[in-house]
């Protein structure tokens, strides 16, 4: 009876110990350099978290990259340390922020507010380091490529490129998807907009409102890069796929050369017109983070789109949701 007790404190204190460790590995974070902060937004007055880094002053301008977190993430999200990583071997300043957390709130999901808490990091960022205002770029995934996408379609000002994989173009589509699955993300829609947008028209409005394809208008100037895994279960392709055409606004045929693959993954299609790329490949929910930093490095605001090969990786990861 001693010996099974014994063991079950052990099994207890090492139980504990490993949820500790997941906040130590959270904590390291800000110890090797990514830091949390806080900073002014503007639609609400409130003070939003992120996480930051910026390299040690320099005698030059550096790049700023906006990393996006994913659908059911935050700021403290470990994605948010691949684009530290990423960041700091290239000597650029990063910001992680917050945009309201998760996507399951009114204030959450592609509202006003979040929108504008992007618009408000890039201008913590710019007053808390010397930032390059020709390199400042935004990436994301999953419901960082939601965003994303907005953020090209409401503010193609601020970007020098923008790198979307995986991401939502019509949020009302996507919840029709996920009802028909039976997948919690038509519920997540539905909480975040008060309602069921193929019932309730004010949902329904509110839906548009927030869907990135009804504002590509003057998307085409911008360099935007666009990714989507062929079996991708999570999102349809055909959310990028549309994207894409809301964007340049015509037909086009897919380009007849292309990389064989990223990494190990086969590309399947590719579209290019002019500043807008759609890559399709033979993966899931997936993305390739050094591919698209690496592609973001080349691009300069009001530039045409550099299009470097930088499909020789091997890092693509399921996507964090």
């Amino acid at each position: 009876m001693t010996r099974f007790f014994l063991m079950a404190i052990l099994s207890f204190v090492a139980l504990f110990s490993w949820a500790g460790e997941l906040e130590i590995a959270t904590g390291d974070i800000s110890a090797a350099g990514l830091h949390e902060i806080s900073y002014p937004c503007s639609t609400d007055q409130s003070r939003q978290p992120a996480m930051w880094f910026a390299p040690a002053e320099t005698e030059k301008p550096i790049p700023l990259l906006v990393g996006l977190h994913t659908w059911g993430g935050n700021y403290r999200q470990r994605t948010g340390t691949v684009y530290y990583k990423e960041a700091k071997k290239r000597g650029w300043a990063v910001i992680f922020p917050n945009f309201r957390g998760p996507n399951w709130t009114p204030d959450a999901m592609g509202s006003d507010k979040v929108v504008q808490d992007i618009v408000d990091a890039v201008k913590y960022a710019t007053e808390n380091a010397v930032i390059d205002p020709d390199r400042i770029y935004l990436c994301g995934a999953s419901g960082g490529g939601f965003l994303a996408m907005l953020m090209a379609g409401r503010h193609p000002e601020i970007w020098a490129g923008v790198s979307m994989w995986c991401g939502i173009s019509d949020i009302k589509a996507w919840h029709a998807y996920n009802k028909q699955k039976n997948s919690k993300y038509f519920r997540d829609i539905e909480k975040a907009l008060k309602g069921d947008p193929e019932t309730d028209q004010q949902a329904a409005e509110e839906a548009a409102r927030r869907s990135p394809i009804h504002y590509f208008r003057d998307t085409k100037k911008l360099s935007v890069d666009i990714w989507h895994g062929a079996k991708d279960s999570v999102v349809p392709s055909s959310q990028s796929e549309n994207a894409f055409a809301a964007i340049i606004g015509e037909q086009i045929a897919d380009d007849k050369q292309f990389p064989a693959a990223i990494g190990k993954c086969k590309i399947l299609r590719r579209k290019t017109c002019q500043n807008t790329r759609l890559t399709i490949f033979n993966s899931g929910h997936t993305i390739f983070y050094s591919a698209a930093i690496e592609w973001l490095s080349f691009q300069r605001k009001k530039k045409p789109a550099v299009w470097e090969n930088s499909s020789a990786v091997t890092d693509g990861q399921e996507v964090e949701r």
